[in-house]
């Protein structure tokens, strides 16, 4: 019978006869940073920060009408899943599913649904793009800014585009032969995909377009 052993992976490191202190996750610019890298501990912080603005929804729903609860969707829970959401957002579904149960909650708040009430109908009517596909859309902005020269000089070597290793353009490869869920390989799947009209388009317009794109398929 064959167990699998835990491995352990504490260790001490010194520098200059100092022994460093070892974490299990370290805050930075914002994200929690955990030791394995996947993002769980961020994701659950934003789970319990958005719990919060949920509650603000549920308690004045009552006063005001839809268009305000919306406008406090933007400005209390949307801010938690845009801020540097390429990063924690890339990993993998079941991850963020608990986020995307909590963005639903508020979705039916906002419009007095039934608890168990189907969203993608919701979703339209508002207006509001689902987590998933607000982080699609983030990544692809990146990617766009990216593919116009637009970031700065750290990221110009962060894809390889085809034309660096052939004759043709446009399109991107991953730097990696497996699966990493993370923008350096999400990133130019999502790009390759998108239709060729939305590439063209200026930064503004690009989000615009993609972000309908996205609605009318709810």
């Amino acid at each position: 019978m064959l167990i699998k052993k835990k491995l352990n992976y504490s260790m001490e490191i010194e520098i200059d006869g100092k022994t460093l202190n070892q974490y299990k996750s370290v805050k930075y610019l914002g994200i929690l940073i955990d030791c394995h890298l996947n993002k769980k501990e961020h994701i659950q912080q934003l789970y319990k920060k958005i719990s919060r603005g949920i509650g603000v929804l549920c308690k004045i729903r009552h006063y005001v009408n839809v268009k305000i609860l919306v406008q406090l969707y933007h400005a209390i829970i949307l801010p938690f899943f845009s801020y540097c959401c390429i990063d924690w957002g890339n990993t993998y579904d079941h991850n963020i599913k608990p986020l995307q149960r909590m963005q639903k909650k508020a979705i039916r708040l906002i419009t007095f649904s039934d608890f168990d009430a189907y969203t993608s109908p919701l979703f339209f009517e508002l207006k509001l793009l689902k987590l998933q596909d607000h982080v699609k859309l983030q990544t692809l902005y990146f990617m766009h800014q990216f593919f116009t020269g637009k970031l700065p000089k750290i990221f110009h070597s962060f894809f390889i585009k085809t034309s660096d290793k052939h004759n043709v353009n446009t399109r991107f490869i991953t730097r990696t032969t497996f699966y990493v869920p993370n923008i350096r390989y999400n990133g130019p799947i999502l790009w390759n995909e998108t239709d060729e009209r939305f590439k063209i388009l200026t930064p503004h317009l690009f989000k615009k377009e993609l972000t309908t794109h996205f609605i009318k398929f709810y």
